[in-house]
């Protein structure tokens, strides 16, 4: 329907433009993997790490302003999409980890297990869609969506855990992390911005959320940067200014 669409279509416009970071991965876990096999588990240990800093707080950020983001940009008849687009903002970040775990496996010489996975997902979703779609409606469908991706993210990090590939982060990160959630829905929910005032608020409460976290110690400079510019050309647009006369 109209309102499941026009919901999924704010989640699925930022997750397209996430696609293109999968490319980089791939190319730099294989590169590692025919190189320095010895730093591949520690280039794919913060690569989540830093994936799991910078999403966790977005889908409580969306949720608590849900309502007016339809209101903003589809209009008040939208607005019964609201829970719709509260579960699909959770669904988001997993949609982008399941990418970005299938990317690091296809990365690591194993493309075949990565697509069985991927594929192995549909007939989950497909069961669990025809299942509650009758008793819960559009929620459910969602739902629905959100815990397949949620499976597909599990299955595939527990791989790349049993494979020696990663290390998890410390139950610290993740209190750390969830503090900083929490805090970010608190502010979004007690501001309740509304209007074109909602894109800066949202955008300061993220903010707010890194400078909470990086004040707790999970945000290290000397690591991030070298991690940011394999992901965007930083270092070339740099040195093209400077050679710039």
């Amino acid at each position: 329907t109209g309102l499941y669409t026009s919901a999924a279509a704010l989640i699925k416009a930022p997750y397209f433009l996430s696609l293109g970071t999968g490319l980089v991965v791939f190319r730099s876990v294989a590169q590692l993997r025919a190189k320095n096999p010895s730093e591949v588990r520690g280039f794919v240990s913060k690569t989540i790490y830093y994936y799991l800093l910078a999403l966790a707080p977005i889908p409580f950020i969306l949720a608590a302003s849900a309502g007016p983001i339809l209101g903003l940009t589809f209009g008040d008849d939208y607005l019964l999409a609201a829970p719709v687009l509260r579960i699909l903002s959770f669904c988001f970040i997993f949609m982008i980890w399941l990418n970005l775990v299938t990317t690091l496996i296809a990365g690591l010489d194993r493309p075949r297990w990565s697509m069985a996975l991927s594929l192995g997902l549909l007939p989950v979703q497909f069961f669990l869609i025809r299942e509650w779609i009758s008793t819960t409606g559009l929620a459910g469908v969602a739902l629905a969506t959100t815990i397949t991706y949620v499976l597909g993210t599990l299955v595939g990090t527990v791989f790349l855990l049993r494979e020696g590939h990663l290390v998890l982060p410390s139950w610290k990160t993740f209190f750390k992390v969830g503090i900083g959630c929490v805090s970010s829905y608190t502010v979004t929910r007690w501001g309740s911005p509304s209007g074109l005032w909602l894109i800066v608020s949202c955008s300061l409460i993220y903010f707010f959320y890194l400078a909470l976290v990086r004040v707790m110690g999970e945000l290290d400079d000397g690591e991030v940067r070298p991690l940011v510019e394999k992901f965007l050309p930083i270092r070339s647009v740099s040195l093209a200014l400077r050679k710039d006369p």
